[in-house]
């Protein structure tokens, strides 16, 4: 939760994050990558065949973060006084993204310390990355800093943890090794 608050708070970590695109595979190929994980074990059917497929053809038309399954944020549209916030809609166009990725597959920047005075990703994230509702973006990051605030400051009873751990087995048996 603390990293898609970061990426709330700063839209530009949405490019700093790791992904790779359909489009970019050869790229990484011809740096001698031969195995992708594209997704967790979570991913429904549906899910896992619409990324094959994209992937496969080396291709995709839409939201990257619809693609990659990100739209994490919207587990956080229940507020500490009860109100549901209406669905944000943060938006990386593929298209937007062409040419990206070649900056770093030929000037190579070291980013494991930062930025220093590179900022590629963030003057890039400035035409790539849309939020719906700049306003309702601040509500989902006062949602996100409360619910963490609570995760850390709050320890769960044994009654809590109880209710919790049942909770995740349950959704555990219904997910399926065919």
């Amino acid at each position: 939760n603390w990293c898609f608050l970061q990426k709330m708070e700063n839209l530009d970590e949405f490019l700093k994050s790791p992904w790779l695109r359909p489009e970019d595979v050869p790229l990484w190929q011809d740096l001698g990558i031969r195995h992708f994980k594209l997704a967790g074990r979570g991913s429904t059917e549906a899910h896992l065949l619409r990324l094959a497929r994209a992937y496969l053809a080396q291709r995709f038309e839409g939201n990257l973060l619809d693609l990659l399954g990100w739209p994490h944020w919207l587990n956080f549209r229940k507020g500490e006084d009860g109100r549901t916030l209406e669905p944000l809609e943060v938006t990386l166009d593929n298209r937007d993204l062409d040419g990206f990725i070649e900056f770093f597959h030929r000037q190579r920047p070291d980013c494991r310390l930062g930025c220093g005075d590179c900022n590629y990703c963030t003057e890039f994230s400035r035409g790539a990355v849309r939020v719906s509702d700049g306003s309702l973006l601040a509500q989902y990051v006062d949602n996100m800093r409360a619910g963490l605030r609570r995760a850390v400051e709050h320890a769960p009873t044994e009654k809590e943890q109880a209710k919790e751990e049942a909770r995740w087995r349950r959704e555990a048996s219904k997910q399926s090794v065919e």
